[in-house]
């Protein structure tokens, strides 16, 4: 898709895009409300930009509330990328992945994120996927695994890119990112009829359909599928997203990070080092234990990443934070290949 960036869309259009990654459950009336816009004027201008493919709606159901116990992450680069054998034995990898919703590549580089309801199956999934790309000579080097239980985890971040589209496109009046409690939390797990689980699926699986239309896939009746929708917004099982195409904003490239900490200085203890993160630095997710982290961050170019990662690592270091060298992984925004985007059919 070519680029449109902050000079092609009209000053209400991308406060309504910067309002539908903010508030994504809001509907046009109560969007228009908050923006001080006609209700007719918000929904003219949401359809215009998903029929444009500049964002798309996403359901995700949460996997700590579904009784996985651990969030993991991949990352490494690739020796072949490109050629036949990397396509195949990758798509046929991806397939394989049942915990992992997210996989993306670009260039000679990869990640993934996934969620497993224990140790042992989140260790099956990496080392069948260590098996399948090192046993085909595909993998550069070893790849690096990275496991957050969530109990002693805190996701600070969960692709909220309302931050990243105002930097984007500047947005006027943005909120500012506001710090969470650095505690960790029970998740308390939420037991699901298999009734309820195939309406979750269905609702994850067709995000942009009606209840109605949801309830004829999963032979429900639409009044069961919009109950259960509310209850499972309401006690955080489900989660809207409204995910822009960064690439046509103007996002050149994407960094993964992952950064070791200072044992002697837990996650509590970091938490200037969190706001100047959250407030000042373009992120789509983040994770954080009391020892090591991953981001995913969008920038517009190479030049505002070495700058971001510059002061924010200045900041970390010059509090002794920093345990060893952060590690990241770049990704040109021009040709990413999403060999899984946001697919949850393995994890329900």
């Amino acid at each position: 898709m070519p680029k449109v960036g902050a000079q092609a869309l009209t000053e209400r259009e991308r406060s309504a895009l910067y309002g539908m990654c903010r508030h994504p459950t809001l509907n046009d009336r109560e969007l228009g409300l908050s923006m001080g816009m006609r209700t007719s004027t918000v929904t003219a201008i949401r359809h215009r930009l998903v029929q444009r493919r500049l964002v798309r709606k996403v359901r995700v159901p949460m996997p700590q509330r579904l009784g996985k116990e651990i969030f993991f992450v991949g990352y490494g680069s690739f020796s072949r990328p490109g050629s036949r054998a990397h396509r195949e034995v990758l798509g046929s990898a991806a397939e394989s992945l049942g915990p992992v919703f997210l996989f993306a590549e670009g260039g000679a580089n990869g990640f993934f994120m996934g969620a497993a309801k224990n140790y042992t199956e989140t260790k099956k999934c990496i080392d069948g996927f260590a098996h399948s790309i090192h046993g085909h000579d595909l993998a550069a080097q070893p790849w690096t695994y990275v496991i957050f239980p969530f109990q002693v985890s805190k996701v600070l971040n969960f692709f909220d890119m309302s931050h990243v589209v105002a930097r984007l496109l500047g947005v006027r009046g943005a909120d500012e990112v506001a710090v969470p409690q650095l505690s960790y939390e029970e998740c308390g797990s939420v037991p699901l009829s298999q009734k309820a689980r195939d309406i979750l699926a269905g609702l994850s699986m067709w995000p942009e359909e009606s209840d109605i239309f949801t309830a004829e896939q999963v032979g429900a009746s639409r009044q069961a599928v919009s109950r259960l929708r509310k209850r499972f917004e309401d006690g955080g099982v489900l989660k809207t997203l409204y995910l822009p195409d960064l690439k046509a904003l103007g996002g050149e490239l994407m960094a993964l990070s992952h950064v070791g900490f200072n044992p002697r200085c837990v996650l509590r203890d970091r938490r200037e080092g969190v706001r100047m993160l959250l407030r000042e630095s373009p992120h789509v997710f983040v994770i954080s234990g009391s020892f090591e982290c991953v981001m995913l961050h969008a920038f517009r170019d190479y030049q505002e990443y070495e700058a971001a990662r510059n002061k924010l690592y200045s900041f970390y270091r010059s509090h002794e934070f920093l345990q060893g060298e952060p590690r990241t992984v770049l990704f040109s925004s021009e040709n990413p290949r999403y060999l899984k985007y946001f697919d949850f059919a393995g994890m329900l």
